[in-house]
């Protein structure tokens, strides 16, 4: 029973951590404001300011929300200790209405943050961002502190304004994000007009579904006489999932290899279980059983071994997975992209899947 369940728990584990390592890719409006309905991007470099006029007359009638979205890199710390950050830029004026975007939900908004602080001088401003309550605890600041990070290879103290909320119906605010006005760090980054991408979202009624389709069909036909990537978020997470697929890939055969080794010492188990009661058995067949009968027996005994060792080893599986979901998450944040999510979730078909 242990054989088994320590094989099924290092499989399910490793599949888990996988699947939340893959899961917590977000896009910014994923973790400030939602989910967008569609992300407009170039196929390289960075998109124009300009852009946005363009946008909001190729929608013509239909009120579509669009966020324009800078992001860039920056460093916090001092030498070897140095930790990477994600500085994201925008229009705080425009969050302050994504309200009807929501479908009613109550939301974490950069804008709703600048609204309460009842200081509007932090528009355009690249000293002053605003942070979520895993970046305060993970750097040990507080709202109204200054840290001193490295863009572009020069020293800048930005202070904290304000901590973003939290809100459970939305992808927690990322321990490395930190949100400025667009105007701030486009002149933090020394980039006066530049974009790194366009987030869509509907607004929120009965005419939710006509307007994004509307809006969304004009946009493409726009987005491809200009030679533009427009996407839905499945799409750019596809593509980062299939950009990690080899990583992915080895560590799913290492773990199936567990497995397999399991799976061989169970049968060696089994096989020496038989041969220890060979005598058990002959009495058996003295007294009439049949070979049938009897392997009736042995088969019925394998499976309560299979469940009971299955079902501890998704127990196990899922502690597994929740202790190296985290070494998984640094290694993809390194290699590939940052992630921003460790939840590991368990679901029914997996759980079949391991009894199986």
């Amino acid at each position: 029973v242990g054989i088994l369940a320590l094989g099924v728990a290092v499989f399910l584990s490793i599949h888990l951590a996988n699947k939340a390592a893959v899961s917590g890719f977000g896009m910014f409006t994923e973790s400030i404001a939602g989910q967008s309905d569609a992300i407009l991007r170039p196929r390289a470099g960075m998109l124009d300011e300009a852009v946005l006029l363009e946008l909001r007359e190729t929608a013509g009638d239909y009120a579509i929300g669009i966020f324009p979205v800078l992001e860039i890199s920056a460093a916090i710390g001092e030498g070897e200790e140095k930790d990477l950050l994600r500085l994201v830029g925008a229009d705080l004026v425009a969050l302050q209405n994504a309200a009807s975007y929501t479908d009613g939900e109550s939301s974490t908004f950069g804008g709703g943050a600048v609204a309460s602080s009842g200081d509007d001088s932090v528009l355009g401003r690249s000293d002053v961002g605003f942070v979520g309550a895993a970046f305060a605890k993970r750097f040990d600041v507080e709202q109204g502190e200054t840290v001193s990070i490295v863009v572009n290879d020069r020293a800048v103290d930005l202070n904290i304004q304000g901590i973003l909320p939290e809100n459970p119906n939305r992808v927690p605010v990322p321990d490395h994000l930190v949100l400025l006005d667009l105007p701030g760090l486009q002149s933090l980054a020394q980039a006066e007009t530049a974009i790194s991408r366009v987030e869509f979202r509907a607004p929120h009624g009965p005419m939710k579904d006509q307007m994004k389709k509307g809006a969304l069909a004009s946009i493409w036909d726009w987005s491809q006489e200009k030679g533009y990537l427009l996407e839905t978020p499945s799409d750019r997470k596809s593509s980062v999932t299939k950009m990690s697929g080899a990583f992915r890939l080895n560590l799913t055969i290492l773990s199936g290899l567990a497995l397999l080794v399991g799976m061989y010492l169970i049968l060696q188990a089994m096989e020496a279980a038989v041969v220890k009661r060979r005598a058990e058995i002959a009495t058996l067949r003295s007294l009439g059983v049949t070979p049938r009968q009897i392997r009736r027996a042995w088969i019925v005994e394998g499976v309560l071994l299979g469940t009971v060792g299955a079902l501890i080893g998704v127990f196990l599986g899922r502690l597994l997975a929740t202790a190296m979901v985290g070494a998984i998450a640094k290694t993809v944040n390194t290699l590939y992209y940052r992630t921003t999510t460790t939840a590991v979730t368990l679901e029914w078909r997996e759980i079949l899947f391991s009894l199986a």
